[in-house]
């Protein structure tokens, strides 16, 4: 199941990041060790102005989280995007990105943005797969994706 994260996740979400091999942390906030992970994980699942974060839950067990956050005064968001470990090549990811876009469409967002570790391909290919326009710019070891919204559907 895939529904928005409420207050009440934050513990979940905090587990889950907390839960995460190194490298996949790595992959995921391009440090080993992130600076003020529950403020962050606070802002995520309770500051709804500026942003959006669903959850998948297996068995009522949180296992991925994607998000967006909107650029001041824009139609762009950057995203972020993390599943378990042992629940990665299930399609969650897939599956989350692929609700992050209609929740983003319907809020009148045109584009996402993302920054990925060029070496984090698992996220690159589902950047890619999508079915939606995109351009990639690599510099260095950095990735920079950005995702047209405005096609009217997406094929994942």
């Amino acid at each position: 199941m895939v529904r928005q994260l409420r207050t009440a996740d934050g513990p979940a979400v905090r587990a889950l990041h907390d839960g995460l091999p190194e490298r996949d942390t790595y992959l995921r906030f391009f440090t080993l060790r992130p600076a003020r992970l529950p403020q962050f994980v606070d802002r995520l699942v309770s500051d709804v102005a500026r942003r959006a974060a669903i959850g998948a839950f297996v068995d009522d067990r949180l296992v991925g989280v994607a998000s967006y956050e909107v650029a001041a005064n824009s139609v762009t968001a950057d995203i972020a995007l993390v599943v378990e470990r042992r629940m990665q090549t299930n399609g969650i990811g897939t599956t989350l990105l692929q609700d992050l876009v209609s929740l983003a469409q319907a809020a009148g967002l045109r584009r996402f943005t993302a920054d990925v570790l060029t070496e984090n391909t698992a996220m690159l290919r589902i950047l890619s797969d999508c079915g939606l326009p995109r351009t990639v710019t690599r510099a260095g070891s950095v990735t920079h994706v950005v995702v047209e919204l405005d096609t009217a559907r997406i094929d994942l």
